[in-house]
């Protein structure tokens, strides 16, 4: 029998969730939100870090690394910073640390 992934996204914008990228005003604590993700059998959580400036960045970053440590569920994260859009080039986090820089 073929075996499915089922993967769940997370939006990260102020170091809380989101709904999506054009509907940032409707904020939920990120890790209750992973939580349920976890509960529900969620095999992949991606995590989307929306932020505009060095210090959100610092912010999601801490979010990603939260869902790291108290959620049983894998976790990857994409990450957009100001500094990395910049550089024409997307940082990839797996388990809330750098993997991989993919060009923009």
């Amino acid at each position: 029998m073929e075996h499915k992934n089922m993967v769940a996204t997370i939006y990260i914008k102020d170091g809380m969730a989101v709904k999506s990228p054009t509907e940032l005003d409707k904020k939920k604590d990120v890790l209750e939100l992973a939580s349920v993700y976890d509960d529900s059998g969620i095999d992949k959580i991606i995590c989307y870090d929306l932020s505009t400036d060095d210090d959100e960045h610092e912010k999601n970053i801490l979010a990603i690394r939260e869902i790291n440590r108290n959620v049983q569920v894998k976790t990857a994260g994409t990450v957009t910073c100001a500094k990395a859009a910049k550089a024409k080039f997307v940082k990839v986090y797996v388990a809330g640390e750098e993997s991989e820089v993919y060009e923009n």
